[in-house]
């Protein structure tokens, strides 16, 4: 009697435990086309970063701190003084480093620079000939931009996106498939530079803006029909 209650509640475990073959669904295996779209504009920049600064040296800290400020307010006032407005100057560093010669302390070494917005860029030479007279010891760029960067690239992005499915379509299409929703999205960018040219010191810096371009790339997966 105790083998028979066994076996039948062995049985019934079994019913438990195994898969009833009709709740079984199959899973659609979605299918989709992956690719990457990419998208350029090419304009002139309407805009220019420049770096300036100004070293002083000194026996204290203090002394030499203070040289510093005052040449930096010195170069400030020669960049405003050439055009460039004060809210498109921003300090950019101050350091201050001692000095040693054959090991011992031999005084400080003390540096500022300012960042530079420069939209007019006509004036990009009489501003750089500005600060160098008035004692820049660092002149670092041109940084070329634009001041609408920002529609442009959101331009290019909607052109990437029709590439990429310009793309899929081809792919599809060479396969016998065609193209549905998109699946997903991804974003990428890279701003390109632009050339800088330079004439002799004894006529002043030329700088010629050429063109920057302002790219857009996505990756789109599509699905596939």
């Amino acid at each position: 009697m105790r083998r028979t209650r066994l076996a039948a509640a062995a049985v019934a475990t079994a019913l438990l435990a195994a898969p009833s073959a009709g709740g079984v669904t199959a899973q659609p295996v979605e299918r989709g086309i992956t690719v990457t779209g990419t998208a350029s504009v090419t304009v002139v920049p309407d805009r220019a970063g420049f770096r300036f600064g100004v070293t002083t040296q000194g026996s204290t800290a203090a002394g030499t701190l203070a040289a510093a400020a005052a040449a930096a307010r010195g170069l400030v006032a020669a960049i405003e003084g050439a055009g460039v407005r004060a809210a498109d100057v921003q300090t950019d560093q101050v350091s201050l480093a001692p000095r040693f010669v054959k090991g011992r302390l031999a005084g400080y070494t003390a540096a500022d620079a300012v960042s530079v917005t420069i939209r007019d860029l006509g004036r990009l030479a009489a501003v750089i000939d500005a600060a160098v007279r008035a004692g820049a010891t660092e002149v670092d760029g041109p940084s070329f931009s634009r001041s609408n960067a920002g529609e442009l690239y959101r331009g290019a992005l909607a052109s990437a996106v029709a590439d990429a499915r310009s793309k899929a379509q081809a792919i599809a299409t060479a396969a016998g498939a065609s193209v549905g929703l998109v699946l997903e999205v991804r974003e990428g960018s890279e701003a390109g530079g632009a050339a800088l040219a330079a004439a002799a010191p004894a006529t002043g810096p030329s700088i010629e803006p050429g063109t920057i371009e302002i790219d857009a790339a996505v990756t789109v997966t599509f699905a596939a029909a």
